[in-house]
């Protein structure tokens, strides 16, 4: 016969008190995805502190009974599901339970507005990531629908799909640039009321570190053109308002979609086929191995070139194969080498000290490594990371596109 029904134990009068809550969450992960000033997490340009959330409340027998009929409708995988994640959510720290259950109230009255065949869109997705497109494509469509008059009589003049939705797209790009910018102009907040520039452009040292960073480790012959004339244009724009943190914003980006290795102590880094070791030039030559379009758009680029190049000789296993870069210490630079000795190692416990040292002699794996353990310890290698705390980039500047690609393609719908 059937499985017999769950009762109703003491246990789970809780989870029947925010049941409503838990309509389209997934899980915990899913929950975390939508703790997102654009979503439904805190807006850091509102100053004034949010009331908790009133996910609580004390059940009549009436409304009791009609959350544990919901409950036991649900299949009994949703039923663990929700369970679980309740579960998940109590035991959070304080301050973050605090934080998503604002996401989770907020969350909640959003779907229960929503027309029905709008919540039946989000509702229905087939994933948690599914889920988040379909909130953003919803939300889209809603700030469309506020947009001033002149706007969108715009839109209903244009005839074609294409550049309607190009259109939408400068526009929801302009006013996700501006809220990106507050949100992180509140993270220094006292530093940006004052008029002063924020960190690390506030400490002349670390300041003219950073640019030195820029020119040795992000010259535009690394980036693309875009990257390269909105940089520039950004460092123009350091002497307007807000425009440090900009700034601060995208070279973040950039050093994270262009990272680097540390340079040789003498010698030229390798960023030509005529600089590599005789060993292995002479070899792929003769093999024929080496091919050419693979490393296009690496030539004369460092480490692009050399990476590209260790990636097509891997297969081929040759034993005499120099290695590209340093890959031990006292190769590096005198700067890095001795981060390496007086700063990193003091601060490795020995499995990871043993760790390193398995790497010696290995490139690009035993630069790869150093750089690892120096972001695990918080530490910045000079001249291959930006300067300053690794953390405090992330904190200050830091930022996750609001909207997805897939989302934004599809304005409303329309």
């Amino acid at each position: 016969g059937p499985p017999p029904e769950e009762p109703l134990t003491p246990d789970l009068l809780p989870v029947l008190a925010r049941l409503p809550f838990y309509a389209g969450v997934d899980d915990l992960a899913f929950l975390k995805k939508l703790d997102r000033p654009d979503l439904f997490g805190d807006d850091p340009t509102d100053l004034a502190p949010r009331p908790a959330a009133k996910l609580d409340r004390s059940l009549t027998s009436d409304v009791q009974t009609k959350l544990f009929g919901q409950y036991r409708a649900l299949p009994p995988e949703r039923r663990k599901a929700v369970v679980s994640l309740d579960k998940q959510f109590r035991e959070l720290p304080d301050a973050e339970r605090d934080r998503l259950g604002r996401v989770l109230e907020e969350y909640a009255v959003w779907l229960d507005r929503l027309p029905e065949p709008l919540r039946k869109d989000v509702l229905d997705a087939k994933s948690g990531d599914d889920r988040v497109v379909a909130i953003e494509t919803v939300q889209i469509r809603e700030w469309q629908e506020t947009l001033p008059a002149a706007k969108r009589q715009s839109l209903k003049v244009m005839t074609k799909p294409d550049e309607k939705a190009n259109l939408l797209k400068q526009w929801l790009d302009a006013e996700q640039d501006r809220k990106q910018e507050w949100h992180l102009a509140a993270r220094q907040w006292q530093a940006v009321q004052k008029g002063e520039r924020p960190w690390p452009f506030n400490d002349e040292t670390l300041k003219a570190e950073v640019e030195e960073f820029v020119k040795a480790a992000l010259p535009k012959s690394r980036l693309t053109t875009a990257e390269g004339n909105k940089l520039e244009l950004l460092r123009l724009g350091t002497t307007r308002d807000l425009g440090w943190i900009q700034y601060g914003a995208f070279l973040l980006d950039v050093a994270k979609a262009h990272p680097t290795l540390p340079l040789p102590r003498s010698g030229t880094p390798v960023t030509t086929i005529e600089q590599l070791p005789a060993s292995i030039r002479d070899d792929v030559k003769r093999r024929n191995d080496l091919n050419p379009n693979r490393l296009k758009g690496t030539f004369g680029k460092w480490p692009e070139f050399a990476v590209a190049v260790q990636a097509e000789l891997r297969p081929l296993k040759l034993a005499k194969a120099d290695p590209l870069g340093p890959c031990r210490p006292g190769e590096f630079t005198p700067a890095v080498d001795e981060f390496l000795t007086k700063s990193l190692v003091p601060k490795l416990t020995p499995a990871q000290t043993a760790e390193l040292k398995k790497f010696e002699g290995r490139w690009p794996e035993y630069p790869r490594k150093l750089l690892d353990l120096a972001r695990a310890n918080d530490l910045s290698v000079p001249g291959v990371t930006l300067p300053g705390p690794p953390s405090l980039w992330d904190r200050y500047y830091r930022y996750e596109s609001p909207k997805s690609e897939k989302a934004a393609s599809r304005p409303g719908g329309s």
